[in-house]
């Protein structure tokens, strides 16, 4: 496919942050069963292996999850404006990213195993080695 992973999982990341935002039901359900689709695709077009395939869907779950940070930035605004002393403020700003983390990981992971699958379907429902184009 390419030298560049992220020249796929930017904008295939890009993309699925956007359906996710506009077709969540509220600001606090995020489906991110769409990163799935993305990831599938990136297996399937990855020339370079496994581990090219894990490293595109891996990367593009992390662009996917941009609405977990997005919807992050309103709660930390708002645990800002609590009368509340600065240390406990402190804590819970820094217990929201490790969660925003985790979920982020997690998107990531599974863009990884959507990419791994579409790396193995596309060696097994494959015509084998892809021919170069030349021009």
């Amino acid at each position: 496919m390419t030298a560049h992973p992220w020249a796929y999982a930017l904008p295939a990341g890009l993309i699925s942050s956007a359906y996710v935002l506009i077709n969540s039901p509220g600001s606090s359900a995020l489906d991110f069963g769409v990163i799935f689709w993305p990831g599938l695709v990136g297996g399937v077009v990855t020339l370079s292996g496994k581990k090219e395939a894990r490293r595109i869907g891996f990367q593009t779950g992390l662009v996917g999850s941009v609405p977990i940070l997005w919807n992050a930035i309103p709660t930390v605004g708002a645990i800002l404006r609590f009368d509340q002393p600065m240390s406990f403020g402190a804590l819970e700003v820094l217990v929201v990213f490790v969660l925003v983390a985790f979920v982020a990981l997690m998107v990531g992971l599974s863009g990884a195993i959507a990419a791994m699958t579409g790396e193995w379907l596309s060696r097994k429902l494959g015509s084998g080695e892809p021919t170069p184009v030349t021009g």
